[in-house]
Protein backbone atom coordinates (compact mmCIF):
# COMPACT_ATOMS: atom_id res chain seq x y z
CA UNK A 1 0.00 0.00 0.00
CA UNK A 2 1.26 3.33 -0.85
CA UNK A 3 1.87 6.24 1.70
CA UNK A 4 -0.01 9.15 0.55
CA UNK A 5 1.30 12.52 1.63
CA UNK A 6 -1.95 14.36 1.06
CA UNK A 7 -3.41 13.08 3.97
CA UNK A 8 -0.63 13.83 6.65
CA UNK A 9 -0.65 17.51 5.44
CA UNK A 10 -4.47 17.55 4.88
CA UNK A 11 -5.05 16.89 8.45
CA UNK A 12 -3.63 19.95 9.30
CA UNK A 13 -4.15 23.21 8.44
CA UNK A 14 -0.84 24.50 8.28
CA UNK A 15 0.07 23.07 4.94
CA UNK A 16 0.44 25.61 2.32
CA UNK A 17 -0.46 24.56 -1.64
CA UNK A 18 3.84 24.84 -2.48
CA UNK A 19 4.43 22.08 0.52
CA UNK A 20 0.78 19.30 -1.07
CA UNK A 21 2.70 20.55 -4.42
CA UNK A 22 6.37 19.42 -3.67
CA UNK A 23 5.00 16.08 -1.87
CA UNK A 24 2.44 15.15 -4.74
CA UNK A 25 5.69 16.20 -7.54
CA UNK A 26 7.77 13.85 -5.02
CA UNK A 27 5.28 10.63 -5.00
CA UNK A 28 4.78 10.85 -8.90
CA UNK A 29 8.35 11.10 -9.43
CA UNK A 30 9.25 8.07 -6.92
CA UNK A 31 6.30 5.72 -8.77
CA UNK A 32 7.81 6.34 -12.11
CA UNK A 33 10.95 5.14 -10.93
CA UNK A 34 8.80 2.28 -9.92
CA UNK A 35 7.42 1.85 -12.94
CA UNK A 36 10.34 2.28 -15.30
CA UNK A 37 12.22 -0.46 -12.92
CA UNK A 38 9.44 -3.03 -13.30
CA UNK A 39 9.26 -2.14 -17.37
CA UNK A 40 13.03 -3.30 -16.71
CA UNK A 41 13.01 -6.17 -15.51
CA UNK A 42 9.85 -7.43 -17.64
CA UNK A 43 12.42 -6.41 -20.53
CA UNK A 44 15.25 -8.50 -19.17
CA UNK A 45 12.57 -11.18 -18.08
CA UNK A 46 11.30 -11.77 -21.84
CA UNK A 47 14.98 -11.59 -23.17
CA UNK A 48 16.10 -14.53 -21.04
CA UNK A 49 13.14 -16.39 -22.20
CA UNK A 50 13.86 -15.92 -25.65
CA UNK A 51 17.03 -16.73 -25.30
CA UNK A 52 15.97 -20.23 -23.23
CA UNK A 53 13.21 -21.24 -26.35
CA UNK A 54 16.32 -20.59 -28.59
CA UNK A 55 18.78 -22.61 -26.81
CA UNK A 56 15.59 -25.51 -26.37
CA UNK A 57 15.13 -25.39 -29.81
CA UNK A 58 18.98 -25.73 -30.86
CA UNK A 59 18.76 -28.54 -28.35
CA UNK A 60 15.91 -30.46 -29.80
CA UNK A 61 17.28 -30.07 -33.65
CA UNK A 62 20.52 -31.63 -32.18
CA UNK A 63 18.55 -34.25 -30.52
CA UNK A 64 16.89 -35.21 -33.49
CA UNK A 65 19.70 -35.29 -35.84
CA UNK A 66 21.74 -37.76 -33.92
CA UNK A 67 18.59 -40.02 -33.18
CA UNK A 68 18.11 -39.85 -37.73
CA UNK A 69 22.11 -40.84 -37.62
CA UNK A 70 21.41 -43.30 -34.91
CA UNK A 71 18.50 -45.08 -36.79
CA UNK A 72 20.30 -44.51 -39.93
CA UNK A 73 23.06 -46.33 -38.77
CA UNK A 74 21.01 -49.32 -37.41
CA UNK A 75 18.97 -49.54 -40.56
CA UNK A 76 22.37 -49.48 -42.89
CA UNK A 77 24.52 -51.76 -41.12
CA UNK A 78 24.15 -55.76 -40.08
CA UNK A 79 21.03 -54.51 -38.29
CA UNK A 80 21.85 -55.71 -34.82
CA UNK A 81 21.95 -54.08 -31.67
CA UNK A 82 25.40 -51.91 -30.55
CA UNK A 83 26.33 -51.08 -27.64
CA UNK A 84 27.39 -47.73 -26.14
CA UNK A 85 31.26 -48.23 -26.30
CA UNK A 86 30.16 -48.57 -30.12
CA UNK A 87 28.61 -45.08 -30.61
CA UNK A 88 31.47 -43.81 -28.44
CA UNK A 89 34.24 -45.12 -31.02
CA UNK A 90 32.38 -44.16 -34.23
CA UNK A 91 31.96 -40.56 -33.09
CA UNK A 92 35.64 -40.34 -32.19
CA UNK A 93 36.25 -41.95 -35.50
CA UNK A 94 34.22 -39.07 -37.28
CA UNK A 95 35.38 -36.43 -35.58
CA UNK A 96 39.06 -37.61 -36.44
CA UNK A 97 38.17 -37.75 -40.08
CA UNK A 98 36.70 -33.83 -40.05
CA UNK A 99 40.13 -32.99 -38.61
CA UNK A 100 41.58 -34.41 -40.67
CA UNK A 101 39.84 -32.74 -43.57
Amino acid sequence: MFYTFDTHFSSSSAASPEILIASKTLMLSCMGTTVRLYREDIHRATLEMKERSLRVGKLQNKFEVLVARVKHDKDSEDGGEHSQAYYVIKAAQQREDMQRQ
